[in-house]
């Protein structure tokens, strides 16, 4: 046998500790809904309490890189993902607060999808995107724009850098999706039991829902692409797809949900035949 070439090593090592990163947030994500689910049925304000805990600490961390100079740091960039991956966990959880049906996983998803595509098309996602791309490209000199303070980020093994993956919207909505499927009794993870099962369970189990994995792909496919591509789509998509064949709860749509779908195409086709900016 041969051991794989030391360029071929240099390759893979982003993918595998990417993998690795949103392994430990998928577990994170499990821990977060065992510890915190029954919490925020007693205590709903707590949710308000932690969402504003985070944004302050983001904040902070945006306030002493703009005013204060301070220059870019491993541990920092680890500490404000960490503050994020909580955040987008809070909001995804209050999110599903929301929902009385499955089959209003259908509406939600073509919606968010929508919007995201027209952001990353014609919106707000494009201009923010290359901000930070040129601010990458130049070696991260200057002040950081404020679009990096909402991105997830990474390290490789023994970096003295880190490097953005995808923004906190997206794990947001693998926690919503994820967090949604244990409100409804489904069985998303991809490595055992589901998720409200793994709240009862006292043994350690391994967890990877559906949603990190169509994540995962999404930003696969962008880095072989050399492209920006929103995720959200691919996300639900993947989840949709899974709902459909596992679960038919999730295809039996009233007409307000037809309704609701009919006309967020429509806002979406009159924004993309408006002339760009």
């Amino acid at each position: 046998q041969h051991l794989p070439a030391p360029a071929m090593l240099r390759e893979l090592l982003p993918l595998l500790t990417l993998g690795l990163h949103l392994g430990f947030a998928a577990l994170a994500l499990a821990l977060f809904h065992r510890t915190f689910s029954r919490i925020f049925k007693a205590h709903p304000r707590l949710r308000l309490a932690l969402i504003a805990f985070c944004v302050l600490v983001a904040l902070a961390l945006y306030g002493g890189s703009r005013w204060l100079a301070l220059p870019p740091s491993v541990f920092v960039d680890l500490f404000g993902t960490a503050n994020l991956l909580l955040l987008a966990m809070v909001v995804g959880s209050w999110m599903t607060t929301a929902l009385s049906r499955p089959a209003e996983l259908v509406p939600v998803c073509l919606v968010m999808s929508l919007v995201d595509i027209f952001s990353v098309s014609r919106g707000p996602s494009r201009f923010i995107a290359g901000r930070i791309e040129e601010f990458y490209l130049k070696g991260r000199e200057g002040l950081p724009p404020v679009g990096d303070f909402l991105l997830i980020k990474m390290t490789l093994p023994g970096g003295s850098a880190t490097f953005p993956v995808f923004g906190v919207s997206d794990w947001i909505i693998v926690a919503f999706l994820a967090l949604a499927a244990a409100r409804f009794g489904f069985n998303d993870n991809l490595l055992g039991p589901g998720l409200a099962a793994l709240g009862q369970r006292k043994r350690p189990a391994l967890y990877f829902p559906l949603p990190a994995a169509a994540l995962l792909l999404a930003v696969l496919l962008a880095q072989f692409a050399g492209v920006f591509l929103p995720a959200l789509p691919i996300i639900s998509v993947v989840f949709l797809a899974f709902l459909f064949v596992r679960y038919p709860d999730s295809r039996q749509l009233l007409r307000t949900d037809w309704l609701l779908v009919l006309t967020a195409f429509a806002a979406m086709a009159a924004l993309m035949l408006l002339p760009p900016r």
